[in-house]
This record gives structure tokens, C-alpha cells and sequence, in this order.
């Protein structure tokens, strides 16, 4: 993802550390990540110490506050569900 950094920039978007570094530095309880782009694989790839305060979300999705605890548990079967694409995006 590093190596997306300068794209990012030209196009003013965050790259997910970049995005996940601005929930901690907020002290926010979650960090819902969105809007990921095509080219991308579906779920992105998070460092194990963004799991625990980190959750993602998809186009149209809602959350519900009383699910907030929840979504970071959500993660590990989502990789599962995604994994073939994930593969394919890294071939």
C-alpha cells in the first residue's frame, strides 16, 4: 500500500494506514473504512494492530450504533468470504 502514497496524494485520498492513523490520533472508539476503489481488492488489507478499532463498511450499508462493538470481529470472516478476489488482485 506505501507505494500507493503518491496517487493518493494527487488525488487527495487516504490510504487505509493514513486513514486508520487519523481515528487513533482522534482517539475515535471505531474507524469505519469505505469507498475503496475498483481497482482494488474488496476488503483491504489491514496491519493486525488496526483490528481491534478498525471495522469496514460497503456501498450502502448502515451500521447501527449497538453494532459498533461487533464490526471488528466482522473482519476475519470477511477475508474468508473475499479471499479468492484477494488472490486475484495479488497475481
Amino acid at each position: 500500500e506505501d507505494e500507493m502514497i503518491d496517487e493518493a496524494i494527487s488525488k487527495k485520498h487516504s490510504i487505509t494506514k493514513e486513514a486508520v492513523d487519523i481515528g487513533i490520533q482522534a482517539q475515535a472508539y471505531r474507524t469505519i473504512l469505505t469507498h475503496f476503489s475498483q481497482r482494488y481488492p474488496k476488503i483491504p488489507v489491514l496491519d493486525a494492530s488496526y483490528t481491534a478499532r478498525t471495522a469496514i463498511a460497503f456501498d450502502l450499508m448502515t451500521v447501527n450504533f449497538a453494532d459498533l462493538p461487533i464490526m471488528p470481529k466482522l473482519l476475519p470472516p470477511l477475508h474468508l468470504l473475499f479471499k479468492d478476489e484477494k488472490a486475484d488482485a495479488d497475481d
